[in-house]
């Protein structure tokens, strides 16, 4: 769990795994949308 809270982008490819639930996907994944996004933006502007 705290993967995903550090390293979203790389560890929310593990719950594409069986076992685990939708709705821990669905977060996992907008949060590392979120993570990239505030990533590259941070990287635009300097």
């Amino acid at each position: 769990m705290l993967g995903i809270v550090f390293f979203p982008v790389i560890c929310c490819w593990f719950l594409l795994r069986r076992g685990y639930s939708d709705h821990l996907r669905i977060v996992a994944f907008l949060w590392a949308a979120i993570a990239l996004v505030i990533g590259l933006v941070s990287i635009a502007n300097p």
